[in-house]
C-alpha cells in the first residue's frame, strides 16, 4: 500500500519536472518572438497564456507531490504505532491534511470521539451480560462432541521409516493410507499411480525425435539413468510401444 502511494507521488514529481521543461521551452519561444523585428503581439500574448497555463499545471503537480508525501508519512505512522488495526483506521487515514503534525489538528477530536463511543459501548455491556446469563438459566444447550478431523486421523497413523527409492515409494505405505481414508480413487492412485484421464483417447501423431548435440549427449544419458535408478521413469516394453499417449515435454 505504502509503495503504491509513494509511486504515485513519484509520478507527480516527474510530471512537475516535465511541465517545468515545457515552461522553459515556451519562454524560449516567447523570447524569440519578442526579439524579432516585427513583433506579432497576438502570437506573443498567446505564448504568455500558454506559459501561465503550464505554470498552473506545474504547481498542481508540486501540490500533489507534497500531498502524497504527507499521506506516506501518515501510513508509516499508522503502521508503526498499530493504529491501522483499530476499527476506525479508515476514518483516521482520511483526516484532512494540515501542517499540524502527521494527523493534523483533528486527531485530538478523533481520539475524543472514539473514547466516548467506547464508553457508551461499555455502559451497554452489563445489560447484555445480564440478559445472556438469564437466558442461559432457561435454556439448556447440549454441546456436540468434536468429530475427528483428517489431521487427527493422520496423527494417529505411524509410518515406518524405511529406505526405498523415491519412485513408487507411496505403494509401500498403502496399509497406512487405508487407515486415513476410504476414498477408493485416492487409494487406487497410491497403489497403481496416477494416470492421465481423457474423455477420449488422443490421436497418435508420432514421436518427436530429440536432437541432442554430442556435447550434451553424455549429460542427457546421465540424467536419464539417474531417473531410471530412482524409479521415477521406466522403459516402455517393446510390445507396448506406439500404443500409449506421448508428450513432447517431461516434467518432474
Amino acid at each position: 500500500m505504502i509503495e503504491k502511494i509513494a509511486y504515485r507521488g513519484q509520478q507527480a514529481a516527474y510530471m512537475g519536472i516535465v511541465m517545468h521543461m515545457y515552461m522553459q521551452q515556451g519562454l524560449g519561444a516567447l523570447m524569440q518572438t519578442l526579439q524579432s523585428d516585427n513583433v506579432d503581439s497576438d502570437k506573443a500574448i498567446q505564448q504568455v497564456r500558454d506559459v501561465f497555463a503550464m505554470s498552473t499545471k506545474s504547481l498542481d503537480q508540486v501540490g500533489r507531490t507534497g500531498t502524497f508525501h504527507h499521506i506516506v508519512r501518515r501510513q508509516v505512522a499508522m503502521t508503526d504505532t498499530g493504529l491501522y488495526e483499530i476499527d476506525e483506521a479508515r476514518d483516521l487515514s482520511d483526516l484532512p491534511l494540515s501542517a499540524d503534525g502527521v494527523f493534523g489538528s483533528d486527531f485530538e477530536k478523533f481520539l475524543k470521539t472514539r473514547k466516548e463511543k467506547n464508553k457508551a459501548l461499555d455502559d451497554l455491556l452489563p445489560d447484555i451480560s445480564v440478559k445472556k446469563s438469564y437466558l442461559e438459566g432457561l435454556v439448556t444447550v447440549e454441546e456436540e462432541k468434536p468429530q475427528d478431523t483428517l489431521d487427527d486421523k493422520v496423527r494417529k497413523v505411524k509410518f515406518p521409516k524405511i529406505h526405498i527409492p523415491v519412485g513408487g515409494r507411496l505403494t509401500h505405505f498403502l496399509q497406512e493410507w487405508e487407515q486415513i481414508t476410504q476414498d477408493q480413487w485416492v487409494l487406487s492412485i497410491i497403489k497403481d499411480g496416477y494416470k492421465l484421464e481423457f474423455l477420449q483417447k488422443p490421436p497418435f501423431q508420432g514421436i518427436k525425435k530429440t536432437v541432442v548435440s554430442t556435447k550434451n549427449l553424455d549429460i542427457l544419458n546421465l540424467e536419464i539413468n539417474s531417473l531410471l535408478e530412482k524409479g521415477a521413469i521406466e522403459k516402455v516394453p517393446v510390445k507396448e510401444r506406439m500404443t500409449g499417449f506421448y508428450i513432447t515435454l517431461f516434467v518432474l
